[in-house]
């Protein structure tokens, strides 16, 4: 009887040790996902955080880069800087294109017709049923018109730098002059005329 007991408790002990076994076993366990689990989560925040900032110096960078480029001259319509800037309507370089902008802005606000004439591409519409065929025709014309107020001031305000340029041509103004390339001889000419009286 006393061996069968002794060997009882040996077997309740051993359970016992092998129940608390398993409880340490689970604590352990426990312990090591909570652990692994706190160093995840540090790891995914400083790689967050790296990537934050990445991204943050990436937008700076790119924001300088721009504010570089409007400063060098660069025209957001066609993304050119320095000469080629209206390389999406013209071969001409940019100081040629202003230069003859600024003539044409000077002659229409002035009302000097005839220097305007020897500037443009004929045909040319000037009105809704007006063509001048010629420089002739357009003198005829524009001497019984003037330009309006509101466009005089318009274009007396016209800097003609950095100017909206698009595959048609460049625009004076809001418009009241357009100034283009003819394929035929590559030349810079004076393609629309608005804002007359």
């Amino acid at each position: 009887m006393k061996k069968k007991v002794t060997i009882a408790l040996a077997s309740l002990m051993m359970l016992t040790m092998t129940a608390c076994g398993d409880k340490d076993k689970e604590t352990t366990t426990a312990a090591t996902t909570e652990a692994t689990t706190a160093a995840s989560v540090e790891e995914t925040t400083a790689a967050a955080e790296e990537t934050t900032e990445a991204v943050t110096e990436a937008t700076t960078a790119s924001e300088e880069e721009t504010t570089e480029k409007k400063a060098e001259g660069t025209d957001s319509t066609s993304g050119t800087t320095g000469d080629d800037f209206y390389k999406v309507c013209t071969n001409a370089d940019k100081k040629t294109v202003e230069d003859f902008a600024a003539k044409a802005r000077d002659a229409y606000v002035n009302g000097d017709w005839e220097t305007l004439s020897e500037m443009i591409l004929y045909p040319i519409n000037l009105a809704e049923g007006v063509t001048a065929e010629d420089n002739y025709a357009f003198m005829d014309y524009m001497n019984s018109k003037k330009v309006t107020d509101a466009d005089k001031k318009e274009m007396e305000a016209e800097t003609c730098q950095d100017m909206f340029a698009r595959d048609q041509g460049i625009c004076l103004g809001s418009g009241q002059i357009w100034i283009g390339e003819n394929v035929d001889d590559s030349k810079l000419y004076v393609i629309s005329i608005s804002g007359l009286e």
